[in-house]
């Protein structure tokens, strides 16, 4: 474990399930260890939209979520990170159960993170693909 993860990080002391734009979206049991995050979202009816399939901002708030939580999970005590962009890919669609999604940072420089997600079905199937990068706001030290 390098120096970093072990000093935990500011960010991730503020990320609970019952604050937030994550208490709206519904994540539930998420996790998160050395640049990887998982969770979990149970699909209610606001999520869905009038097609009767969950929203694909609904996914994207969710991976995007993750992402953050990933990187924080690695950045130094008094780090942040901000979200620059994210190309996600919706492979299906889903109307009920739960989704299950997880990020792991791929490349980490001194200001910009490159990071991966994914959310699939109860089954496994694969739901969405995503790639983003990630500016690091570092802390004046």
């Amino acid at each position: 474990m390098s120096k970093s993860t072990k000093i935990k990080n500011r960010l991730i002391d503020r990320i609970k399930p019952d604050v937030g734009f994550i208490r709206i979206i519904g994540m539930k049991n998420f996790s998160y260890k050395n640049g990887f995050a998982s969770g979990k979202l149970r699909i209610r009816k606001e999520h869905l939209n009038p097609n009767g399939v969950v929203h694909g901002g609904v996914i994207y708030s969710f991976i995007d979520t993750l992402m953050g939580i990933a990187l924080a999970s690695i950045l130094k005590k008094d780090d942040t990170c901000t979200t620059i962009e994210i190309q996600i890919t919706y492979l299906n669609a889903l109307n009920k159960g739960t989704i299950y999604a997880e990020a792991e940072v791929i490349n980490q420089g001194r200001q910009i993170a490159f990071i991966k997600g994914s959310a699939k079905d109860e089954k496994g199937k694969l739901i969405s693909h995503a790639t983003g990068s990630f500016y690091i706001s570092r802390s004046k030290r």
